[in-house]
């Protein structure tokens, strides 16, 4: 159980920007960060989501075509249940700014969990990845979406399987399933332009948003701050006028520095007592009391 919640836990990651998350809470679900609010993914919709239940194939022009190289119809993510030579990703049914539906995509590529991909976009939704990974976390570099590949969540969505080091996160209203490495957010040690910030159930990187908003400056997405730092409710920050503002990760072990950072506040523990996961007892925020 965490004593405070981020104010925007990445409920939703669109292209490596975070969808707010809801008002601070005290407990946090063991199956993955949930989607709370409105982040722009739409309704589920039918099967394949794209409104026409009868062409199958999610590209709502009606047709019905069952070449072994075109994408087919919904499909389960967990179980990757999609023919050989293809494999079954999240994506746009409508075009909307997020992932809504599920759809097999084919395999076009053959890089592996952390090596650099380059993704085709929420609608098509296809990449360079194995089957086994996902293109994620990407950045616009000279008008190509890069990425790295992602492994997929395996086993049950109340039971997720992950290699060793990550964790499931399950967002989206269960679209995106996907293991994210763990961090630590007093060590950070993410790639360039990203940050190691709380999201849901662990600790993960997200790629910045740009704004690199500094100690108590105001937020929006949990990747709007600056690394080190992570977007919390306003309430817990003193002054703070927008709905978030960006709090300073703190070790509650040392010489507590967070009036410096942010005056009114203090180095608070992140989880409560005796709650939180090995490796992590020293983790705190810089909150008000």
């Amino acid at each position: 159980m965490r004593r405070f919640a981020s104010r925007c836990a990445p409920a939703l990651l669109t292209l490596g920007l975070v969808a707010c998350g809801s008002s601070p809470q005290t407990e946090t679900s063991s199956t993955g960060a949930e989607d709370t609010t409105g982040d722009g993914d739409g309704d589920p919709g039918d099967g394949d989501g794209d409104g026409d239940p009868g062409d199958g194939d999610g590209d709502g022009d009606g047709d019905t075509d069952d070449g072994a190289d075109m994408p087919t119809g919904p499909c389960d993510s967990f179980a990757q249940d999609c023919p050989d030579g293809q494999k079954c990703v999240p994506y746009s049914s409508e075009g909307g700014p997020g992932w809504d539906a599920h759809k097999c995509v084919p395999v076009l590529g053959a890089n592996a969990a952390g090596e650099a991909c380059v993704y085709g976009g929420l609608v098509d939704s296809t990449d360079d990845c194995d089957a086994d990974t996902f293109c994620w976390n990407t950045m616009d570099i000279d008008g190509e979406l890069v990425g790295v590949c992602t492994p997929f969540c395996l086993g049950e969505p109340d039971a997720p399987i992950c290699p060793e080091g990550s964790s499931c996160t399950i967002s989206g209203q269960g679209v995106v399933n996907l293991c994210l490495e763990s961090c630590h957010p007093l060590l950070q040690g993410c790639l360039a332009e990203s940050s190691c910030v709380w999201g849901g159930t662990d600790f993960w990187c997200v790629t910045g948003s740009g704004n690199d908003a500094g100690s108590g400056e105001e937020c929006a997405l949990v990747n709007d701050c600056a690394v080190g730092l992570d977007c919390v409710d306003s309430s817990v920050i003193p002054g703070c006028q927008g709905v978030g503002c960006c709090a300073d990760y703190c070790d509650i072990t040392e010489p507590d520095t967070c009036e410096q950072a942010i005056p009114g506040t203090q180095c608070t523990a992140f989880f409560a007592m005796d709650a939180a996961p090995e490796g992590y007892e020293d983790v705190g925020l810089c909150v008000a009391d």
